[in-house]
């Protein structure tokens, strides 16, 4: 960046925030579903048209310094999705170092064993036993830096495992449950504040973490309650927001910064940029511990960033919404504080208003021809497949473990496998699937006149669309984990994890079948606005939808997705090991078959709709 040669002439740009046509990004191996940073739209459906979040902004009367862009935060959000990527395997190999430990301390590469000559009768078998002496380097006064791999038995103990399951089960549902209760809240927050704060603030609460980490990783004897503690850290992080509340303060500071014509070109590169690091992160963290032998070596510099993340964006970073903007926001907070009772009774509808929006997957009544009501369960039936690939979602951890155990690997050769997978996915959605889309589309035009159908038929097409988009990509999830409960072996293994690579269509398809059965007219105005920002009521619509779809996939893979993978990795981990993909393969089975169930009536197309009887869970 720099100073302007030519001084651009006064134009007053004004950026409203519109969150609910961002494309999110989920984690590096996970759907590109919506992400929960979309509580807040939900939470705030019902005032679309607030001011808050709009930006006047006199783009030539500050320095450059000075002046919101989005390139303030994109090139740090690029290194930071590549180094997020590359902690994920020597996380998994970590939580088993951690649980090995403690569990089998004579595991412990530290620890130094006599000769064969020292020597032991025990009297109950006769036997000679070698004497272990457990020595504890950090006793001796010197603390070393580096953290070496555990070993081979460490990996191959099921105790082990099923310690370690539960301590990345403890981490997820704290972290997920809190993040849950507080990302609406933060997101508020930011509108009153502004987005640096909360992003300084969560940049704060993942340095706290790290330092636990650190911690357990060299004096695990001064933590209450040891390795668990761990445990705190993922709380202190959800109370934070979590993830979700960096992503939602990011989509927003970029929405601030952006107007509606460019918007969606910097929300495809963020994704993009999210893919790449998911692809590159991992084979990173695998060459740098490769090289430094210290599975610390990646946290290290992931902590590091943290450290300069923050500075910048508490100290460098222009803060995007404007003085009146976060006054207005506040005035509104108060207002509508003032509005409801102060009461328990009201403190906790306050609290339960992230599960308010799942209201939308009600049935509703469509009136028929023959003039009585039914029920249309289909967007239920959608929902419902939404909550299945959630739940899945938070199985992965426990995949590592066993792709650990099983072939014997270590966390370098986990993250090598980790790039393959995110690289496939990344080709797939990036490439193989807009080809797919375009083709299908091209051949629905030929067989009808596209020119003579009405906007009904071409919604009722594109439903049809999304619809076999989406039972095509569960039918291929479905294969992939048919064939990794069954294959015993390294490269079958990867193979098939492979085919499970290009079931990712499933979530961007979905959001779009799932819009088109809730409002028709939102998903219509949300296709054709490429001039200029989404009407007040489709943005209201596709706000509470998406908001829904954001609270399905936070519990689902954050929540209950993994206490309920966790628990089967602990039952099964000792005489069935696959029973976690035979799982998967089973819940696909049912998403499948509530996907079966969808109808898509056009003739139901234009007739009056009852009232909406979620209205009054939506307030």
């Amino acid at each position: 960046m720099g100073t302007y040669d030519t001084p651009p002439p006064a134009v007053v740009e004004y950026a409203p925030a519109d969150p609910s046509i961002v494309p999110a990004a989920d984690a590096p191996l996970a759907d590109p579903d919506v992400s929960p940073d979309l509580f807040g739209i939900a939470g705030q459906a019902d005032d679309a048209e607030a001011t808050v979040g709009r930006v006047a902004r006199p783009v030539n009367q500050k320095p450059w310094y000075k002046t919101p862009s989005v390139w303030w935060l994109l090139p740090i959000t690029a290194v930071s999705a590549m180094f997020r990527a590359s902690t994920i395997a020597p996380r998994t190999e970590l939580f088993i170092k951690f649980a090995c430990d403690e569990l089998r301390p004579e595991y412990r590469v530290d620890v130094s064993q006599w000769d064969g000559m020292t020597k032991y009768i025990d009297e109950s078998s006769g036997l000679e036993v070698p004497i272990t002496y457990l020595s504890d380097p950090v006793q001796k006064g010197t603390l070393k830096a580096t953290l070496l791999h555990p070993d081979k038995r460490c990996i191959q103990d099921k105790e082990v495992h099923r310690a370690a399951a539960k301590l990345s089960a403890g981490i997820t549902s704290a972290q997920g449950m809190l993040s849950v209760l507080t990302v609406g809240w933060w997101t508020q927050y930011s509108d009153r504040v502004g987005r640096t704060k909360l992003l300084a603030i969560s940049a704060a609460a993942v340095l706290i973490t790290d330092a636990l980490l650190f911690l357990v990783a060299f004096r695990a004897d001064l933590a209450p309650g040891g390795y668990r503690i761990l445990v705190v850290g993922g709380a202190i992080d959800g109370l934070a927001g979590g993830f979700s509340a960096v992503v939602a303060a990011g989509h927003a500071y970029v929405t601030d910064c952006s107007s509606p014509l460019t918007r969606s070109r910097i929300f495809s590169f963020w994704t993009g940029v999210v893919y790449a690091g998911g692809a590159l992160g991992p084979s990173l963290g695998s060459l740098l511990n490769r090289h430094t032998n210290d599975l610390l070596s990646t946290f290290y510099l992931c902590t590091a960033l943290h450290i300069v993340y923050g500075f910048l964006v508490f100290f460098v970073v222009p803060e995007s919404l404007s003085v009146e903007a976060r006054a207005k926001a506040r005035e509104a907070y108060e207002a509508d504080m003032n509005s409801h009772s102060q009461s328990i009774f009201g403190s906790l509808w306050r609290l339960t208003g992230f599960v308010r929006p799942l209201a939308v997957f009600i049935p509703k009544r469509r009136r028929s021809e023959d003039g009585w009501r039914a029920r249309d369960w289909s967007l239920t039936f959608v929902g419902i497949a939404a909550v299945g690939v959630a739940l899945n979602t938070g199985s992965y951890h426990y995949k590592f473990q066993y792709a650990l155990k099983t072939f014997h690997w270590s966390s370098i050769q986990l993250g090598y496998w980790l790039s393959l997978v995110g690289f496939w996915r990344a080709v797939h959605l990036t490439i193989v699937l807009p080809l797919i889309l375009k083709g299908l589309y091209a051949r629905r035009e030929r067989i009808a006149d596209s020119d003579h159908l009405s906007d009904e038929e071409k919604e009722a097409k594109v439903k049809k669309t999304d619809l076999l988009v989406v039972r095509a990509s569960l039918l291929i999830d479905l294969v992939g984990y048919i064939l990794l409960g069954i294959v015993t072996s390294q490269n079958p293994f990867i193979g098939a994890s492979v085919v499970l690579s290009f079931g990712g269509g499933f979530a961007p398809a979905n959001q779009s079948l799932a819009l088109a059965l809730a409002h028709p007219s939102a998903h219509a105005a949300r296709r054709h606005a490429s001039a200029g920002k989404l009407p007040a009521p489709a943005k209201r619509e596709v706000g509470r939808l998406f908001g829904a779809l954001a609270v399905i996939q936070a519990l689902g893979s954050q929540v209950i997705g993994p206490a309920v993978f966790s628990a089967t990795f602990v039952a099964s981990i000792g005489s069935h090991p696959r029973t976690i993909f035979w799982l998967s393969g089973v819940i696909i089975i049912l998403a499948l078959g509530a996907l079966s169930a969808v109808r898509l009536d056009v003739d139901n197309v234009g007739h009056p709709e009852s009232p909406n009887e979620e209205t009054q869970l939506l307030r």
